[in-house]
């Protein structure tokens, strides 16, 4: 009997040890999960410990709905994509603060941003359109985690009053990432929906840049209030003359938007044209600064689709149009030169 009992403590020892034997390697495979990084080619997907020598053409985060367990290929019902892996796990993790802000569990919403693979290195070259078009929602991507960040420092003691914005940012974000993955997976035919959605993206996140802004203005007196020009560079307000029309030009940047109206001096229709944008949707390096003739002009491109221009004519009609590069003028080099430089500095924020 008491060899008996020593064989049976022998043997609990043994299963005590194996236990914590399975138990240690788990962890470590965990922990080396985590860690890991794949690449993909668009057929086959590879694990990979070591992404410094990878040639990507973009990173991405597939996204699964919180009760798929397969995690397939194809089946993931959203797609971040970025320009290198830090950028789409800090889009991952802005995504997952605004699910924790809201309450969602990650077992209870369905479009989660908790279950994915990533990131992912995509070694295939995408199309010319699918290129442009990931840009296109890279920019609306910025400017949407830039109005959460304004709704974030406001967050804990106005939970109730912004739970509607939050909730709206957040469906945006699903939104652009589902269509990031439908671009990606799309034929060509699909293209024209896909432009379509593109455009109706670039309105409602123009309508939340806003909300948030004066949220902000209600709520806080921070969000973009410090992305102003220095004040007296006497650049923001300008006469100038432009193929022989006098032009007034008027510029006041407030929470990130900018405002230009720019007239013709002394014309009673006030003939001329206005329009405004986000600071957040500039793209820094196409800011330019030129001369024609005695006039300068510096040079801004938007990443959004468009930018409203209301024009007035001499008649006094009013026309409305879209454009992506905005010029303003200035009557020294350096006025444009310090216009120029405070708006490569208030680009992206």
């Amino acid at each position: 009997m008491e060899r008996a009992a020593r064989s049976e403590g022998t043997r609990e020892t043994k299963r005590v040890f194996v236990t914590l034997v399975i138990l240690q390697l788990l962890i470590a495979f965990s922990a080396m999960a985590q860690d890991r990084a794949y690449v993909w080619d668009g057929n086959t997907m590879q694990p990979v410990t070591d992404t410094r020598d990878l040639a990507c053409r973009k990173w991405s985060i597939w996204l699964f709905t919180s009760d798929d367990h397969t995690k397939v290929p194809g089946q993931q019902w959203g797609n971040i994509v970025g320009d290198s892996e830090g950028d789409v796990m800090n889009q991952l993790k802005n995504n997952q603060e605004i699910e924790d802000q809201l309450k969602l569990a990650p077992g209870k919403v369905w479009l989660t941003n908790y279950n994915y693979i990533g990131p992912i290195c995509n070694v295939k070259p995408f199309d010319p359109d699918i290129n442009d078009a990931l840009d296109e929602l890279e920019g609306l991507s910025r400017r949407l985690n830039g109005g959460y960040s304004m709704i974030r420092r406001l967050w804990p003691g106005h939970k109730s009053e912004l739970e509607e914005q939050m909730t709206q940012l957040l469906e945006n974000i699903q939104r652009a990432n589902k269509l990031r993955n439908d671009l990606l997976q799309r034929n060509r035919s699909a293209m024209m929906t896909i432009n379509q959605q593109l455009d109706e993206m670039m309105h409602s996140t123009q309508s939340l840049e806003t909300k948030s802004q004066l949220i902000t203005l209600r709520f806080g007196s921070g969000g973009n209030l410090a992305a102003k020009p220095p004040a007296g560079n006497g650049w923001t307000q300008q006469q100038v003359n432009v193929l022989g029309s006098n032009i007034s030009q008027s510029i006041q940047v407030n929470v990130g938007q900018v405002q230009v109206r720019q007239t013709v001096v002394n014309d009673p229709n006030g003939q001329g044209q206005a329009y405004s944008f986000s600071t957040q949707s500039l793209n820094p390096a196409t800011i330019s600064v030129q001369s024609q003739g005695a006039v300068w002009v510096v040079s801004l491109r938007s990443t959004s689709r468009n930018v409203s221009m209301q024009i007035t004519n001499g008649g006094g009609g009013v026309t409305n149009e879209v454009v992506s590069t905005i010029q303003l003028y200035f009557s020294s080099q350096a006025q444009a030169q310090a216009a120029a430089q405070s708006f490569s500095q208030l680009a992206g924020h």
